[in-house]
């Protein structure tokens, strides 16, 4: 038993030095990628926005900041009762053989 948590301990401690290893590789991967991508005149990458995620674990609810009273400006449903016909237009066509 006492075997085996040595072997364990010992696979958490390189586990935890390859893990650093490979954050220092993919940082400088993606700084050749970066400079590849200039040598061959491509646009740079676009800055990476935060996904939202971290706002949903703190506890507030994206919907829950606005009150009951607070309505949305996005307008919804149709807007044809809004159309005004002001003329009528005429496209005449010959007629298929």
């Amino acid at each position: 038993m006492r075997d085996l948590l040595g072997a364990f301990a010992q696979l958490q401690s390189k586990h935890a030095e390859l893990s650093g290893v490979l954050a220092t590789l993919r940082i400088e991967h993606q700084a050749v990628k970066d400079e590849l991508a200039r040598y061959k005149k491509l646009p740079p990458r676009p800055p990476q926005k935060p996904s939202g995620m971290e706002r949903a674990t703190d506890g507030v609810a994206v919907g829950a900041e606005r009150t009951k009273r607070e309505r949305s400006t996005r307008r919804r449903g149709s807007n044809l009762d809004k159309l005004k016909i002001d003329r009528t237009v005429v496209v005449k066509a010959d007629a298929p053989e």
